[in-house]
């Protein structure tokens, strides 16, 4: 598909790389999001917090040690 459109060469490996490593980090990235701990979460939202402070201060905060670590490693 890549050779029919962008023809032989560096760019052709370039973009292969970048499509395979798009696809493990999601992977991962959806792993490590399935993996926080869920008791953060209910506990903002008990106290009544809305969606987005929930996700700033409940799941952020979480899940971007995992992010950063994946990245870097990648």
């Amino acid at each position: 598909m890549f050779v029919a459109a962008v023809g032989l060469g560096p760019f052709l490996v370039t973009m292969a790389i970048s499509i395979h490593s798009i696809g493990m980090l999601s992977k991962l990235y959806a792993e490590a999001m399935e993996e926080i701990d869920p008791g953060q979460v209910e506990a903002l939202r008990s106290t009544g917090a809305h969606l987005p402070q929930t996700l700033a201060l409940g799941v952020v905060p979480q899940v971007m040690p995992p992010f950063v670590g994946l990245t870097l490693y990648r």
